[in-house]
């Protein structure tokens, strides 16, 4: 593969996991209410968000590494894969600490009552 074609696959490749890493930076970011209020829910989902966020980092930077290194496309092939596999493991890391902490522990996360 020409290297451009690999810098172009490197960085379209790497776009997923910083984008899933930047909506968790936000929803970290803008957590609790306007009076500084922060609920037990987002004081209890914080240490996994970041968990997710330098795992998200560390894929992206997996990608870029690998982007450079393809000689066919089998190797694309596999780059997908690794994305795919990624995606549905964060969506469902996302998915199951919210389950676990609003409905399992029933957490107040600001719902109103």
């Amino acid at each position: 593969m020409k290297r451009t074609s690999r810098a172009l696959l490197a960085v379209l490749f790497s776009l997923t996991p910083l984008a899933f890493a930047q909506d968790l930076a936000f929803s970290l970011m803008f957590a609790g209410f306007p009076d500084s209020h922060i609920t037990e829910y987002d004081t209890a989902v914080e240490l996994p968000r970041l968990v997710l966020i330098w795992v998200s980092f560390a894929v992206a930077l997996y990608l870029v590494y690998r982007a450079f290194r393809l000689n066919n496309r089998r190797g694309v092939v596999h780059l997908g894969v690794i994305l795919l596999s990624y995606v549905l493991l964060f969506l469902s890391a996302k998915h199951a600490v919210d389950f676990y902490l609003k409905d399992y522990l029933q957490l107040d996360f600001g719902q109103g009552g």
